[in-house]
């Protein structure tokens, strides 16, 4: 029997409502937000938070992380460049287990790990996150544990775990400016374009 749990918003930390879907924030988020507990969100926080990509002159801001490519349009454009398409609480936090494990549903994730019938592959995955969570509340040094989008491999920070792009900036100590103004409104400064690719609904059991 599945574990209930509930996810707290990487970014205002309220708790998600169940029946709401939920979004992935890529690594520009991080880099921007350095405060983001995880990088699940909820449907304000992913969709009415406003920026972009670019300065004055038309070229990326100075250490824009861009999008991964198939979750965006060839070119990043503003915030949507960086969110994932909608997806239930199940399968968010199995695709991206070290986020759901720091945002509320690691009892659900423990469980996930050792039921009968999952596939082995996510399992093995789930329970990498599991001990890299672990080690670092444990206080063990910085480790290299990628968050997934997915099966792609792609590489997401977590607070005490950094993406390869990040921990250069920081070797370097290079600044990190933010172009582009905050919009009002929820739809300001969005562009006519939205997340491009469907729902996630393949729920684990």
């Amino acid at each position: 029997m599945p574990v209930p749990f509930r996810i707290r918003c990487c970014r205002c930390g309220k708790n998600i409502p169940f029946a709401q879907d939920i979004y992935e924030l890529d690594a520009e988020w991080q880099r921007r937000f350095p405060d983001m507990v995880g990088t699940l969100a909820c449907h304000d926080c992913a969709l009415r938070t406003n920026w972009i990509c670019t300065g004055p002159d038309g070229a990326y801001v100075e250490g824009h992380i861009p999008a991964p490519r198939h979750y965006s349009a060839p070119d990043c454009i503003d915030a949507w460049s960086h969110v994932s398409a909608p997806g239930t609480h199940r399968a968010r936090v199995v695709m991206s287990p070290r986020s759901g494990l720091l945002q509320g549903a690691e009892a659900y994730l423990r469980n996930y790990a050792t039921r009968r019938g999952v596939d082995p592959e996510t399992a093995a995955e789930v329970r990498a996150a599991i001990q890299g969570v672990g080690r670092a509340k444990a206080g063990a040094a910085e480790y290299e544990l990628p968050v997934r989008w997915g099966r792609s491999g792609a590489a997401l920070p977590l607070r005490g775990e950094l993406c390869p792009a990040l921990r250069a900036q920081r070797v370097r100590s290079v600044p990190v400016p933010v172009g582009g103004l905050p919009a009002s409104g929820a739809g300001a400064g969005l562009g006519a374009h939205s997340p491009s690719v469907r729902p996630v609904r393949n729920d684990p059991a």
